[in-house]
């Protein structure tokens, strides 16, 4: 079984820092090869290595449409220059590293990954107007970013008191009244949501690694 995760570990390394299509496809190779390979072997058959598994494959389906869905929408110029942000390296570094390495702390959420991201971006003027079929997109996808960042105090085991969860809805709150806003231009909040999209697939891959590499 080692063989299958060598394998799988080689296999994604050249795109664990970038969510571009072509990356994601190759991603999802790599994910339905190590479950093929999980579901034939006693010792990967681990309750948390197969949620992980179908967690990841679900996101990356999610993070692949939503990317397919914005280029159908705009011009391939646009579309080339949004597809950049989408990985991680723009959003929130160091908030986001915390996140990462298992230290979930709620304020580092709010004030890092969520209140610094607009800032980092900025109006980015790629879009050439306003879109009634992007906001559709961008309402769709913000529902399940929204319900990601609620899951993350779950699936770090990490308890939170009445204080904090006030904390944390109100931050997120805020922060998604920003995305749904149409004030604020549809480029800076189509390439947050990519950079979320691309957030939380490494964290959760993080995670499976963790896993594998403790077999």
């Amino acid at each position: 079984m080692r063989d299958a995760v060598r394998i799988f570990l080689e296999g994604i390394q050249p795109h664990i820092d970038s969510y571009g299509e072509n990356s994601l496809w190759k991603v999802r190779g790599e994910l339905q090869r190590l479950k093929t390979a999980c579901g034939s072997t006693p010792r990967m058959k681990d309750e948390k290595i197969q949620r992980l598994i179908e967690k990841l494959l679900s996101m990356n389906e999610e993070c692949y449409c939503f990317s397919v869905d914005v280029r159908s929408k705009l011009s391939a110029e646009s579309y080339n220059k949004l597809a950049t942000l989408f990985d991680i390296g723009a959003i929130g570094a160091i908030a986001g590293q915390n996140i990462l390495e298992g230290d979930i702390d709620i304020s580092q959420i709010i004030t890092g990954v969520l209140s610094e991201t607009f800032v980092v971006l900025g109006s980015l003027q790629y879009i050439e107007a306003w879109n009634q079929e992007c906001e559709t997109i961008i309402d769709e996808n913000a529902l399940r970013i929204y319900d990601m960042f609620w899951e993350l105090p779950r699936e770090f085991d990490r308890g939170i008191d009445d204080d904090e969860l006030e904390q944390l809805r109100d931050g997120l709150d805020r922060f998604f009244d920003e995305i749904r806003d149409r004030k604020v231009a549809q480029d800076t909040r189509i390439a947050v949501i990519g950079q979320l999209y691309s957030l939380f697939a490494k964290i959760y891959l993080n995670r499976l690694l963790a896993l594998l590499k403790g077999i």
